[in-house]
């Protein structure tokens, strides 16, 4: 199953990135919640799917995030709750949460394991090797695995690591440059805490999207 690996979504938003950064503006992105835009059409439009798509978009640097449509979906027209409605309130805070770590970064790179538009050759300027992290060790990412790179004021570094994989539960091993202190954003609250204070890798599971 190709879940949107060859999909231009992909060569669209790493262009609005770069011309974001160019311009010096934020970039905005609206994630979808239908199945059929065009006829406000919700069938089953899995919570799993928004995660990746509103993940993906900060991964990119977005500092704006928009539900193309919430009819059917999180509410129904008549204001009655919909099937995403507790899925849609639950991850909006935890992107706020994120947020406050996220909106005073800089997006620095982003990486896909190689399965991404692999011979898109439009695709190819913007795919940066892991040789580009100051992070990671060079190689190449696990399947369906993707990370963006920030940076604050201080130049410290910051990852966020998506499983692109909005059907299964993918476990990473992602080896480190060098070993180093390791904090984590919590979603729950937006505080940071050490998780490791001598990591030579990051080795977590993460859930689909």
């Amino acid at each position: 199953m190709d879940q949107l690996d060859s999909s231009e979504l992909f060569l669209d938003i790493a262009l609005l990135r770069e011309l974001a950064l160019k311009k010096g503006i934020p970039m905005w992105f609206y994630f979808q919640t239908q199945d059929d835009p065009c006829s406000y059409g919700y069938e089953n439009f899995t919570p799993e799917k928004v995660r990746m798509q509103q993940y993906n978009a900060l991964l990119y640097g977005a500092k704006g995030l928009q539900n193309y449509n919430v009819f059917n979906g999180a509410i129904y027209r008549e204001g009655r709750k919909g099937p995403l409605f507790y899925f849609t309130k639950d991850l909006n805070h935890r992107c706020h949460q994120l947020g406050k770590t996220l909106m005073a970064l800089r997006s620095e790179a982003v990486f896909h394991s190689p399965e991404v538009l692999k011979g898109n050759e439009a695709f190819d300027r913007f795919r940066q090797p892991l040789s580009d992290s100051k992070v990671l060790a060079d190689g190449e990412l696990p399947f369906r695995c993707s990370v963006g790179e920030f940076a604050d004021e201080e130049n410290s570094r910051y990852l966020l690591i998506l499983n692109r994989d909005y059907c299964e539960g993918r476990t990473f091993r992602l080896p480190l440059r060098q070993k180093s202190r390791v904090y984590k954003v919590s979603t729950e609250d937006g505080k940071q805490s050490v998780w490791d204070g001598n990591a030579t890798e990051i080795y977590l599971h993460l859930e689909p999207g």
